[in-house]
């Protein structure tokens, strides 16, 4: 069979290189899935704050109603 090494420790050999070559290719995934976690960490910390500055914005009408009523409230009777 032309696949397979006669030698057995040619055999062990391939295999080795190429386990090795799996763990690098892991290695850089993992490194990747690293960054790519960091990333969403951040992307969550700004959606948070967008969440917090929308939940101002929908007091806002109530707050301009407050002030419209305040200040109606100063004006002199007609």
């Amino acid at each position: 069979m032309g696949f397979l090494p006669k030698n057995p420790a040619d055999l062990i050999g391939r295999a080795d290189k190429a386990l090795g070559n799996v763990d690098d290719v892991l290695g850089r995934v993992d490194g990747t899935l690293d960054e790519v976690a960091a990333t969403l960490a951040k992307v969550q910390e700004v959606l948070t704050l967008l969440d917090a500055k929308l939940g101002a914005l929908d007091k806002v009408d109530a707050i301009a109603d407050q002030v419209n009523a305040l200040h109606e409230s100063t004006l002199p009777s007609r």
